[in-house]
């Protein structure tokens, strides 16, 4: 006869089957981009709200629409449209909404959810739009990811904009203002960036989290920094050996030259490009034909005498 323990005292650890990390090969881009907005909200919460804020992205996860979205829980609800006409979802909680609100000049903390988002709408969609422009920034350098807001619920069963089985893509972002806790989270559809992120797959070398590198005026900077940097060209023709007739040369004289019919480009007296002696208009020209490789032996992997140091023991 066998004994079974008592179900009551067991302790069982619940998992979820259908979430899934996705931190290796294209998707690790998707944890780029989720640091980027944890980053991006940071300074955004203090320009827009003057929230001070504690921001922290979690991994990237795939799971169920119906995971994501529970229909028995009422929160503010933000429903996007993508560049692909999927549907997005931005999930806030009551708390923060409230709080929000209520910096900004509300009275009525006990009023109902709907009731608040409408009377707010105005100043909730002044905030979330930046957060959405902030999502929309961190794909910078990786791809473009345009979200359009079409309307807000309060209602989950009113947000169902996919199959309840079919996957998604969360990017959750916490954040701590004070003592509130509470955390940003954003579902799109999976099939739209499994496919977009193909071309990163086997791509080792990841872009900076930081995007002060990618000011938009940065480009226009360095333009005018090129116009206004010079640099001297000159055209070597050929060789001449003048140690025989030095002293002896007269003005007018013509001197032959050898050459092959190559035309070197010297950039700062470097020998870079080669190219054929023609003529464009009434002028003589070069017309550059390939690229000088550098051969030259770097001083670091030059042969040279080596000494073996001998380091003191005392």
């Amino acid at each position: 006869m066998m004994l079974l323990p008592d179900e009551s005292n067991l302790d069982i650890e619940s998992h979820s089957l259908v979430e899934a990390q996705l931190n290796t090969g294209r998707y690790r881009w998707l944890d780029l981009v989720a640091r980027r907005w944890a980053i991006l909200l940071e300074d955004t919460l203090y320009s827009e709200l003057r929230m001070m804020s504690v921001n922290q992205s979690r991994s990237v996860v795939w799971t169920r629409f119906e995971d994501l979205c529970d229909p028995s829980m009422e929160r503010p609800i933000f429903i996007f449209e993508t560049q692909q006409k999927g549907k997005a979802l931005l999930l806030l909680d009551t708390d923060f909404v409230r709080s929000v609100t209520s910096s900004a000049g509300s009275e009525d903390q006990g009023e109902p959810l709907e009731e608040l988002m409408k009377n707010q709408q105005k100043k909730i969609l002044a905030m979330v739009r930046p957060f959405i422009r902030d999502f929309e920034r961190s794909w910078t350098k990786i791809g473009e990811y345009p979200l359009e807001l079409k309307r807000i619920t309060t209602h989950p069963k009113r947000a169902q904009v996919m199959l309840p089985f079919e996957r998604c893509l969360v990017f959750q972002v916490e954040l701590k203002i004070g003592d509130l806790s509470t955390e940003l989270t954003l579902g799109i559809p999976f099939s739209e960036l499994h496919s977009r992120l193909s071309d990163f797959e086997n791509c080792r070398v990841l872009p900076p989290e930081s995007l002060d590198h990618y000011n938009e005026n940065n480009e226009q900077e360095l333009l005018q920094v090129m116009e206004v940097t010079r640099h001297s060209v000159s055209a070597r023709l050929g060789t001449l050996d003048l140690s025989s007739v030095i002293g002896k040369l007269e003005a007018g004289q013509v001197l032959p030259i050898e050459s092959d019919g190559q035309v070197t480009l010297e950039v700062n007296g470097i020998p870079c490009f080669q190219g054929s002696l023609g003529s464009s208009g009434s002028r003589y020209s070069v017309q550059v034909q390939n690229r000088i490789q550098d051969k030259s032996q770097s001083p670091l992997s030059q042969e040279g005498e080596f000494k073996t140091l001998e380091w003191s023991k005392s």
